[in-house]
């Protein structure tokens, strides 16, 4: 009976080893401690989770590691011919049926780049190769792949299609072909039936998509109005290894997913728009909605006759951040709307063409240019339209006018009440002419080097207009102003000791005496333009 007893409590210690390791959360399978950071669940402290196991294996149960790994982590995996390192990395050879991670197979070794390669638990959730996805499984919602700057969940997940160049995509994008505009609309129809019209993301990884032989990509749905629509793509670089090229010479059009609100409207991100460098043509990115909401970011627009044009219907609470327009014909970015953002908006670079109009041509009110880069253009910026005006209240904080070949319109100004700083010129080449036609505008020409424009001619319509001038970057052919009207020539007051010896100075301006006292001269005007020009001390303060 006694006997009995102890084969009784040995059994019960056994089985309590065994059910300690069936439900432990984590561990380490090269032994130590868990994960956790705690012993085992049941056995004496300090334990070596290693041996524990050998021993339940090997004299308790004789049966494989796997019935003893709690799923999602590692099922049906034979210990006799897989070999475990560690939990977070497997390696695996090309002998024995299978590994089973939380059901995606690797029926051989073919599915890694080597028989002996480790292979992370996330790598083998994710992995794609030529063929497709693992072992054809569909990776499930949550279970992502991370390409450049966009998740690309796989198919079911809410509000989201992807595309790309694998089956792993929802829609798949044939590299071969010239003539892969329906990708779009696919994406879009797909899209539309999983949210039932209620919009969402269109994810692009990393690929070209050839749209030569297509029409204009049209990014419409007879439930489009209202819903808001994003196309993301994976980077703008000048390869598919890159990012997301899309070729297509006849340019995007936006349709009535424009039709925005809060929350709503057309976001277009992150990719590389490539027209026609043989004979560019088209508008890269227009839009025929009824109401255009629009927001580009991140963008590379090149080899097109213009490379935005958001004029009809008008364009209103939008961002415009980080787009560069290259190697168009005729204009770069145009638009017409109200309480508009331009932010890093770049156009006429590239090595080939140069802009036969404008650089960035804005109309309407309130809008706010940031670092804004114009290059190679017959007329660099433009505020407004002839003869109404049409730009009222903007701000240009800053925009840089890179020299163009033969002498131009850096900046032709229609509007009212508009301030604009332009900062920039590297002093090797002419830079053209400055024309205002508005009233109560203010100027800010402030150049690195010793040049500024050729010209600035204020209208007969242009009057109480403010120019900030630096007389030390001008001379009597730069900067030279023509005034025919009623405007301000600003030098900012400046208080000196004495009146100017240097620099160009026009009739009227003016410097204070700095060190005025009584029975002198509180400063001095001058009153023949030149360099410096002929100054004549004030009348005397009384003593």
């Amino acid at each position: 009976m006694k006997k009995i007893l102890i084969i009784l409590i040995i059994g019960l210690m056994l089985a309590g080893c065994v059910d300690a390791t069936r439900h432990m959360s984590s561990f380490n399978m090269t032994g130590a401690i868990g994960m956790d950071g705690k012993p085992l669940q049941g056995l004496p402290s300090p334990v070596n989770q290693g041996d524990a196991i050998s021993k339940a294996v090997t004299d308790a149960m004789n049966a494989s590691i796997a019935g003893f790994v709690s799923n999602p982590l590692v099922s049906d995996l034979n210990a006799s011919s897989k070999n475990i390192t560690n939990l977070n990395t497997i390696g695996f050879d090309a002998s024995g049926p299978d590994i089973d991670l939380n059901g995606r197979k690797f029926t051989d070794a073919a599915n890694g780049t080597a028989a002996t390669d480790p292979m992370t638990m996330q790598q083998g959730w994710d992995k794609i190769n030529e063929s497709g996805v693992v072992s054809g499984q569909t990776p499930t919602e949550g279970n992502s792949l991370y390409y450049d700057t966009a998740w690309l969940p796989g198919p079911g997940t809410a509000g989201v299609v992807t595309v790309g160049p694998y089956k792993y995509y929802d829609i798949f994008v044939d590299e071969s072909s010239t003539d892969e505009g329906h990708v779009f609309t696919d994406a879009i129809n797909l899209l539309m039936t999983r949210t039932s019209n209620r919009g969402g993301e269109i994810r692009i990884g990393p690929c070209k998509i050839d749209c030569t032989d297509s029409p204009q990509i049209y990014l419409n749905h007879t439930s489009a109005h209202g819903a808001p629509l994003s196309i993301i793509g994976s980077g703008v670089g000048g390869s598919t290894s890159e990012g997301t090229m899309i070729v297509s010479p006849h340019g995007i059009m936006i349709g009535e997913f424009a039709f925005g609100g809060v929350g709503r409207g057309v976001r277009l991100e992150n990719f590389y728009l490539y027209g026609d460098p043989a004979s560019p043509a088209n508008i890269g990115i227009d839009c025929n909605s009824t109401q255009c909401c629009v927001e580009l970011n991140r963008l590379l627009i090149r080899y097109f006759a213009v490379g935005v044009d958001m004029r009809d219907p008008g364009v209103y609470n939008q961002r415009f951040q980080d787009v560069d327009i290259q190697d168009c014909t005729t204009g770069g970015f145009c638009f017409y709307g109200n309480n508009n953002v331009l932010d890093h908006v770049k156009t006429g670079y590239g090595t080939t063409y140069d802009l036969t109009d404008y650089g960035i041509w804005l109309s309407g009110s309130h809008n706010i240019g940031m670092a804004l880069d114009v290059a190679h253009a017959n007329n660099g910026l433009v505020l407004g339209t002839a003869p109404d005006g049409g730009a009222r209240g903007n701000i240009i904080m800053s925009c840089w006018s890179e020299p163009c070949t033969t002498e131009r319109n850096v900046s032709i100004i229609y509007g009212q009440s508009n301030t604009i700083h332009f900062f920039g010129c590297d002093n090797t080449k002419p830079y053209g002419r400055m024309y205002v036609t508005g009233d109560h505008n203010d100027i800010d020409l402030h150049w690195d080097s010793l040049n500024s424009f050729t010209n600035i001619t204020f209208s007969s319509s242009a009057y109480y207009n403010n120019l900030h001038m630096y007389p030390y970057h001008q001379s009597s052919s730069r900067g030279v102003v023509t005034d025919n009207s009623v405007n301000q020539l600003d030098y900012g007051n400046p208080m000196r000791t004495d009146h100017p010896f240097a620099g160009y100075w026009y009739r009227g301006a003016h410097v204070v005496n700095k060190n005025v006292a009584a029975g002198g001269s509180p400063g001095w005007y001058c009153v023949a333009s030149g360099s410096p020009g002929t100054w004549k001390a004030e009348a005397v303060v009384a003593g």
